[in-house]
């Protein structure tokens, strides 16, 4: 939704047809974020916060989203069968089934590329202050380690061209 209001502000029936919302709930959603400040609404038209177009449009190198995907994807399942954990004590995350979360996340190339992107979405603002807050004018290397799309690297040498 928010990738495809960063084009620009529509109103509330071709932002649901391009959606492909069912009419039922759509404007309800819609009034909903924008109570939310994330959506504004103008005559009509909906259009992307300040923050919301920085920070949840996928076409923007700001996005943040990634982490909001994969807590879909993966996490919010989990929440379904908080029944079961609540009775049983079991956890109810890939160990339930004898796994473990990296095993099935590098089984699956989809499960592995929206993890990275999530971890990338939200590590995404202290990187960009590392590399604005901290002297690295004092140094010529560093090891990035364990920044999944190397989010930390990418904003260093955004920041600093030595």
């Amino acid at each position: 939704m928010f990738t495809e209001l960063a084009k620009g502000p529509l109103d509330g029936d071709t932002l649901r047809q391009r959606l492909s919302l069912h009419e039922r709930g759509a404007r309800d959603f819609f009034d909903a974020l924008v109570a939310l400040g994330m959506l504004s609404r103008r005559h009509q038209r909906y259009a992307n916060t300040r923050n919301a177009d920085f920070f949840l449009d996928r076409a923007k190198a700001s996005y943040i989203g990634g982490m909001l995907d994969m807590a879909n994807a993966r996490l919010y399942p989990f929440w379904g069968r908080l029944t079961t954990a609540l009775r049983t004590g079991l956890p109810q995350s890939e160990v339930r089934a004898g796994e473990t979360f990296y095993r099935a996340l590098y089984r699956d190339p989809a499960a592995m590329k929206n993890f990275l992107e999530a971890m990338t979405g939200i590590s995404l603002g202290a990187c960009q202050a590392l590399a604005r807050k901290f002297p690295w004018k004092k140094y010529k290397t560093f090891a990035d380690i364990g920044t999944a799309q190397g989010s930390l690297p990418v904003q260093l040498a955004l920041a600093h061209q030595h």
